[in-house]
């Protein structure tokens, strides 16, 4: 069965068919109704589909992805632990997701994202790693269409979101080492607050110094312009000059710089330079040692993001920001002893 067998056993155009399919208007009831029918009879499309034409859903949810680099980016292993937290959910709403890319040019214009919703190719959308300065996301706010970003755009943000704490996270690494190792000279190796989750790393690392009476030294915090490897490389060598007691690292590719840097140099972790990595992810790296981390709870980003969509989507218009805490995972890169996986 096709279009155009459809049209003809119900008496009407290609283009009415075609209307129908795409949920126009201008197409008599009667008539609208005897197509859906003949297309569900013949099982041209999917139920589910089927199903849609008539509730005027489309069962699909929109998402733009982290930028992944194979190989070599960190978010390989986080984008597939957020849709976990999703999977569940969505499996039993009978939702799909739409991948778009968040560099693609398209996604940069003012009108991009509110056109998905009006056209109904999607329903909502959950947005990662969206800039302030982003037009779409400005314009979708304006407009009110369900939205949830994960990760906090702005200070401001009027739209839902689901974050972690992150300046908890850099906070909570400080403090042990002030507190457990009675270390003062703690280093910080960041990124540039481009995003607001390196923002708030930042401020949490410098927080957490203050409420300590240990002055921030410039010379033993380096933001890097990016996530990339060279910028982790050019700052643990820089900051090393400066001789720190030990080091905060937030980044992933960041930290695979700075272990580029400890092979190269004979560095060992914790004997020579103690790290706490804020990080959510596994790491694997050339030493027989567990890294010490702050995580962030990712499936539950995901779960409670898809969670606070459909609500939107099912007409709860209330704005829901939700902000998870980081686990502080023991490990003995940071000088600690594990012994049964305690400190």
């Amino acid at each position: 069965m096709d279009i155009k067998k459809i049209a003809k056993e119900c008496g009407v155009s290609i283009a009415t068919v075609s209307r129908v399919l795409n949920n126009k208007p201008n197409v008599a009831e009667e008539t609208r109704k005897k197509i859906i029918e003949v297309i569900k009879s013949y099982d041209f499309v999917p139920n589910r589909i089927a199903k849609s034409f008539v509730q005027k859903h489309t069962f699909t949810i929109g998402i733009t992805p982290p930028d992944i680099h194979p190989h070599s980016s960190p978010d390989v292993f986080f984008f597939p632990v957020l849709i976990d937290g999703m999977e569940e959910i969505l499996w039993k709403e009978k939702y799909n997701l739409l991948l778009l890319y968040a560099k693609s040019p398209e996604i940069q214009k003012r009108s991009y994202f509110v056109n998905l919703y009006r056209s109904k190719q999607v329903e909502g959308l959950i947005l990662l790693n969206i800039k302030k300065d982003n037009q779409a996301f400005i314009c979708l706010e304006e407009s009110g269409y369900p939205c949830v970003t994960i990760g906090r755009v702005s200070e401001n943000q009027k739209s839902s979101y689901v974050d972690t704490n992150n300046i908890k996270r850099t906070y909570m690494a400080v403090e042990h080492f002030i507190t457990v190792h009675n270390f003062r000279k703690v280093a910080y190796i960041g990124i540039k607050p481009i995003y607001s989750v390196y923002a708030d790393a930042l401020e949490g690392y410098k927080l957490c110094m203050k409420r300590y009476g240990i002055p921030v030294e410039k010379d033993i915090v380096y933001l890097a312009k990016d996530e990339d490897e060279e910028e982790g490389y050019r700052g643990i060598k820089k900051i090393l000059s400066e001789s720190p007691e030990c080091l905060v690292i937030m980044g992933n590719l960041i930290f695979n710089g700075i272990l580029k840097y400890f092979g190269e140099k004979g560095i060992k972790i914790p004997e020579d330079m103690p790290i706490i990595h804020c990080s959510e992810l596994p790491m694997v790296i050339p030493y027989e040692i567990k890294i010490t981390q702050v995580k962030q709870p990712v499936f539950e980003l995901g779960r409670y993001a898809i969670e606070i969509l459909l609500r939107q989507i099912k007409g709860n218009k209330k704005r829901e920001q939700v902000i998870l805490n980081p686990e502080f995972c023991p490990g003995n890169s940071c000088g600690c002893s594990i012994i049964e996986g305690k400190r």
